[in-house]
């Protein structure tokens, strides 16, 4: 005659030491033969590994990137021509397209896009080594810019990756923005190397929102290429407070050359 079952072991209570053994004995117990018996589980299991290969190949194309989405994220990129400058070469045309299409995944992305369209203002490509970018506003007759530029250094095209560059696209149209709706600063701080403190703290918030609204408070929780600092770092700076974020660009900003 055959000997009953033996019978199961208690749960422990509420903050009783975890049984490490047994634990590991009813996994073996759970696990052991039952996957390669059951058709349907066998099914799941392939269903899955399809997806994970469909995945990396969208990752590796290029279609799609897998970071977790901020609250501001929308769904898709609106139809939208990038502005680019006639004179920019068609590799570096292609790349500033993409960036522009994740500039516009965020509401304030498509704000600043928009508003560089309706100014007329394009995007150019010079070989610039101290810094992302940069932008240049004078005011002309009847409210329209007389000169407007933004420059984009030709290093992030070679070495930083779509959202970087989006990032870069944030700050220049940031200051074009202010510039456009008079938007002053006032008594501003300018640091020994001449940077103006408050309007790159200014730039650099709204690359910070922009950055959590595309990729949630945690950030992408990866260095962003070939830049002087983490866009993370610069978002979790941000939401430590106004001060703190001051003088985390005062850091960044003090030794560069200019």
């Amino acid at each position: 005659m055959d000997s009953p079952p033996p019978a199961p072991e208690p749960r422990p209570g509420p903050g009783a030491p975890f049984d490490h053994r047994a634990y590991e004995r009813a996994s073996r117990q759970g696990t052991s033969g039952r996957s390669q018996d059951n058709p349907l589980l066998m099914m799941a299991l392939a269903a899955v590994g399809t997806f994970a290969i469909a995945a990396v190949f969208l990752v590796v194309t290029g279609n799609v990137t897998f970071f977790p989405a901020g609250d501001g994220v929308i769904a898709a990129p609106t139809l939208f021509e990038a502005p680019v400058c006639d004179g920019v070469a068609e590799g570096e045309r292609v790349i500033l397209t993409r960036s522009f299409e994740t500039m516009r995944r965020t509401l304030e992305g498509v704000r600043l896009s928009d508003q560089l369209v309706a100014e007329e203002i394009c995007v150019e490509v010079e070989p610039i080594e101290n810094a992302g970018g940069y932008a240049h506003y004078e005011r002309g007759f009847f409210g329209r810019s007389a000169d407007a530029r933004l420059v984009v250094a030709r290093m992030m095209l070679e070495y930083g990756d779509d959202d970087t560059i989006a990032s870069v696209l944030v700050h220049e149209a940031t200051h074009l923005d202010r510039a456009i709706n008079d938007i002053d600063c006032g008594q501003c701080e300018r640091l020994p190397n001449g940077i103006n403190l408050d309007e790159e703290t200014a730039a650099h918030a709204a690359e910070a929102e922009w950055w959590i609204a595309r990729y949630g408070p945690d950030g992408r929780q990866s260095w962003a290429p070939y830049t002087w600092y983490s866009i993370d770092n610069l978002a979790f700076a941000y939401q430590r407070g106004p001060g703190a974020f001051r003088e985390y660009v005062r850091s960044i900003r003090e030794d560069q050359d200019v």
